[in-house]
């Protein structure tokens, strides 16, 4: 049987003051220091705030360091129903210790029932729309049936599902993707062309004699990256995809709060439920639309390969991290500031395993080969990322050639036709008037 959550919140601080002359140097002094907010009112055991009444508890503890004092603060709220009054008491609170010289007083909270209750209230909601947006990927990942998980899933992702237990990769382990690498499915833009088809396209423009043989809508395929979300989406939602994944970034920040029990306030939560009310609205929308959708036959293998190629490792590679640093214009430091965070993974990985006991030679070897990664990146990325602008530029200056050729020769044609059907008309003209003739030569 679940233990059932109290129906009191409580909240509890350790404040430490230095010695300055008589500065609260005993619970009735604090408590006068408190009662400043003249909305506070001190009795007994109780702690008043506007039009809310709570327990409330202070110590004077004793310490052998003579030049501070440390005092124990408890607040306890009996009705989990004003939990919202009991956090504006809170914040009235800290506020007025806030606004103290921090460098004679210090505090901390070492018990937190309210941030619990936030992030318990915060918890449900976020996993809803968490959920939505699975369901959304899997409805439109089945338009492909169940062979992209059998072609486009590495070895190593199998085998550490197998490794821990779970079931083969499939279509319904979508379900096990880290909330943060979901969106990538739907909005991480991408080029439909391959390489080969890159190739043909570019002798096509090489050899066209026509501005009329070069179709525009090949080559905004081929060099215009788009997202499921803009091929397939964007024109029965009307939605901009940058609001939606702004959204979902900034919904991820708040759900790392609450899943790494980080305080969750009040105000925190009002963003989170803004944001997954934002969110559902926008995904049930996406769900009503997604049996819509028509895959054309010849671009479905190549919705597949780049729909689940940066979201089917678990480690950051160097080329998603290249994709990552061009879309966003990065500079090389957030590029490897994007590392350290893989690195910071890596450290909490690390100690999850000491403390279950996993191999620790394997453990140093695995750490090795990521720390020892973080050159190469940076290697690669500066190589790889000289080599993609220069054949952009140079592709870019190819395209801007053939465009104004193609103009200046559809301008000279056109203005040829135009003196020569200019000149059929005076001839006409001529023709078709003697009078005009007869008059001339008089």
């Amino acid at each position: 049987m679940h233990k059932k959550y109290p129906d009191n919140i409580s909240i509890e601080y350790l404040i430490v003051i230095s010695e300055k002359d008589n500065f609260c140097d005993n619970i009735n002094s604090f408590n006068n220091l408190l009662k400043t907010n003249s909305q506070v009112k001190i009795k007994k055991n109780t702690y008043e705030f506007k039009n809310l009444s709570v327990n409330y508890n202070v110590e004077l503890n004793p310490t052998e360091n003579i030049k501070q004092r440390v005092f124990n603060v408890l607040f306890k709220c009996d009705d989990i129903n004003r939990a919202d009054d009991f956090s504006a008491l809170i914040y009235s609170f800290e506020e007025l210790l806030d606004n103290l010289d921090k460098n004679n007083i210090q505090y901390g909270k070492i018990w937190d029932e309210l941030s619990l209750h936030y992030s318990m209230l915060a918890y449900p909601e976020i996993n809803h729309v968490e959920n939505l947006m699975r369901k959304l990927i899997t409805k439109f990942m089945m338009k492909f049936g169940t062979e992209w998980t059998e072609k486009n899933v590495p070895d190593g992702v199998i085998k550490s599902l197998d490794k821990n237990g779970q079931k083969p990769f499939g279509i319904f382990s979508l379900y096990d993707v880290d909330f943060i690498r979901l969106d990538d499915f739907i909005f991480k833009k991408y080029i439909i062309y391959s390489k080969k088809e890159l190739e043909i396209l570019i002798k096509s423009i090489d050899t066209a004699k026509d501005i009329e043989e070069i179709s525009l809508e090949m080559l905004k395929e081929a060099y215009v990256p788009k997202s499921n979300w803009d091929r397939f989406l964007s024109e029965p939602m009307d939605c901009d995809q940058k609001e939606i994944r702004k959204l979902w970034r900034e919904l991820y920040g708040l759900r790392c709060k609450v899943a790494h029990n980080n305080t969750v306030k009040k105000e925190k939560y009002d963003t989170i439920i803004k944001l997954v009310n934002k969110l559902k609205t926008i995904l049930n929308k996406a769900l009503d639309e997604v049996g819509n959708i028509t895959i054309p036959p010849e671009i479905k293998e190549s919705v597949i390969e780049n729909t689940v190629r940066d979201v089917k490792d678990p480690l950051i590679t160097a080329s998603n991290m290249i994709d990552w640093g061009l879309e966003n214009n990065a500079t090389i430091q957030d590029i490897l500031d994007l590392h350290a965070g893989a690195v910071a993974t890596a450290q909490t990985i690390r100690e999850w395993c000491f403390e279950n006991n996993a191999a620790t030679q394997a453990i140093l070897d695995w750490d090795d080969g990521i720390n020892a990664a973080a050159e190469a990146y940076r290697e690669f990325y500066e190589q790889e990322l000289k080599l993609k602008e220069e054949a952009l530029a140079e592709m870019r200056e190819q395209e801007l050639k053939l465009k104004e050729e193609a103009l200046a020769e559809m301008r000279e044609q056109e203005l040829k036709l135009k003196e020569e059907a200019l000149a059929e008309m005076h001839e006409q003209e001529d023709s078709s008037n003697p009078k005009s003739k007869k008059t001339s030569k008089k």
